[in-house]
């Protein structure tokens, strides 16, 4: 009866510790015009996601993809010009991989912009 109890209270401890632990980061991944680019957009926690893209048919209009998260997050691909909160990170090629974690740190293709 006691190795049970005692059994019982580490497992309760366990839990109790756990509950109390940082949350692990999230993840969201988005897969734009058949795979152009492949955005990986990682945060501390839940957050709302804004997602807005078109994509030009046929030579008519012209290439948009637009992502706001967390309180002042943005991405944006345009004519395949990447800015991340307003600042340059340079042109991408289709197939390109984009990553951002969640401290804001952004790479393209592992490599960081």
């Amino acid at each position: 009866m006691t190795r049970l109890m005692i059994v019982a209270s580490m497992v309760a401890l366990a839990v109790i510790s756990g509950c109390n632990s940082k949350s692990a980061h999230n993840s969201a991944r988005y897969n734009f015009d058949g795979g152009r680019y492949l955005i990986e957009v990682e945060t501390d926690g839940p957050t709302d996601t804004v997602v807005n893209s078109q994509f030009a048919d046929h030579g008519k209009g012209k290439e948009l993809v637009e992502i706001n998260w967390g309180e002042s997050m943005e991405l944006r691909i345009e004519e395949g010009k990447l800015t991340v909160n307003g600042k340059d990170r340079g042109t991408l090629a289709k197939g390109d991989r984009i990553k951002i974690n969640s401290a804001g740190k952004v790479l393209v293709n592992s490599t960081e912009r």
